[in-house]
């Protein structure tokens, strides 16, 4: 038996005692590259408050390599790397990658990558359920916000944008998912843009500013147009809020240009641990903006404990290898599905 994965407050969330016949609303809330360590109640109080009167892993580890789209597919469907075949945020794929320019090591954070992706392996390159999809079948409505790749991610399946809704980095230009007419109508009633601002740092103070612009237009998405619509619509939901913060800004903060002070923690870097907090004001609105007769459950996650709790895993049969005619795709071994019974979800096959 291998240990168990145990994830910070999705798992306190997924196995807490349900009102009987209820399904839960659910929040996903990840700051990519937040450190745990990083959060104080003088760095980002918000987090250090819900950290302190909540439910705190203290002992969490992400999988290795410890990058984003790798940890993501191990959230979105409690499965380990050897079973989802996503091993980088650049792999070799086998086969030259259109979308991509033809390259066969493409960056697959990027919508057209993954689609073309999943069109080569069987419509689903991860070849897992997500705990999204499981929301959606049994009735969810679902929507996915924030940094592009993990977003995707989180709902494989149904990138053409038909059903989940997706708002990320590329929304409005070439690659974007596309979105539906009646999010469009929605989106122009409440006076927000139909193409995703740019990230902060890339603006006209490159490396000396956090993303806040785009965190408070996925908040202004989430609080104007998705909590109301959820709540006019009378059935449980499933949000993700994916912060491209700190991690983003971390990579690009220009604090220590040709100097060796203050280095990787200048001003920008740790300012960027706060940064998420701005659009954690969206689970607060869910409990107020989309008050029900169902419950709201809101998760908060950081990057390095992206491992949600999978039960036992043992060898597949020799020669068992979905997608085996991909180069990137090891032989896989199954995994039990996540414990998610008690939200009436279920993930494995």
């Amino acid at each position: 038996m291998t240990k168990l994965l145990r994830a910070s407050l999705l798992l306190a969330a997924l196995t807490a005692s349900l009102p009987a016949l209820a399904q839960q609303n659910i929040v996903l809330f990840v700051a990519d590259g937040l450190r745990a360590a990083a959060v104080s109640p003088e760095r980002a109080p918000a987090f250090a408050r819900l950290r302190d009167t909540g439910v705190n892993f203290a002992n969490s580890h992400s999988l290795w390599p410890t990058i984003t789209t790798v940890n993501a597919a191990v959230i979105a469907t409690g499965h380990f790397i050897g079973d989802t075949g996503d091993f980088g945020n650049t792999f070799y794929t086998g086969f030259p990658v259109a979308s991509a320019s033809g390259t066969v090591t493409p960056f697959i954070q990027d919508n057209a990558v993954l689609k073309e992706l999943n069109q080569h392996h069987g419509g689903n390159f991860v070849a897992e359920r997500t705990l999204m999809q499981a929301a959606r079948e049994k009735g969810y409505l679902t929507a996915a916000l924030g940094k592009v790749g993990p977003v995707g991610i989180h709902d494989l399946t149904q990138l053409e944008g038909k059903t989940t809704i997706f708002v990320d980095d590329d929304t409005g230009k070439p690659n974007g998912i596309v979105l539906r007419p009646d999010v469009v109508e929605q989106l122009k009633k409440a006076g927000l843009a139909l193409e995703t601002p740019g990230r902060a740092q890339r603006s006209e103070t490159p490396g000396r500013t956090t993303n806040i612009i785009q965190q408070k237009y996925f908040r202004e998405i989430a609080t104007k147009v998705l909590l109301p619509h959820f709540k006019e619509q009378k059935k449980p939901f499933m949000l993700l809020y994916w912060s491209s913060d700190p991690d983003g800004t971390q990579h690009s903060q220009l604090d220590s240009v040709n100097e060796l002070t203050p280095g990787i923690n200048g001003p920008t870097s740790l300012a960027a641990i706060n940064a998420p907090a701005h659009a954690y004001g969206m689970p607060k609105h869910t409990c107020a903006a989309a008050r029900s007769d169902l419950p709201v459950s809101i998760h908060t996650k950081r990057f390095a404990s992206e491992c949600i709790e999978s039960g036992f895993r043992g060898n597949a049969p020799a020669g068992f290898a979905r997608g085996a005619a991909a180069p990137c795709r090891r032989p896989r071994r199954r995994t039990e599905s996540i414990r998610v019974q008690r939200l009436g979800l279920k993930l494995s096959r």
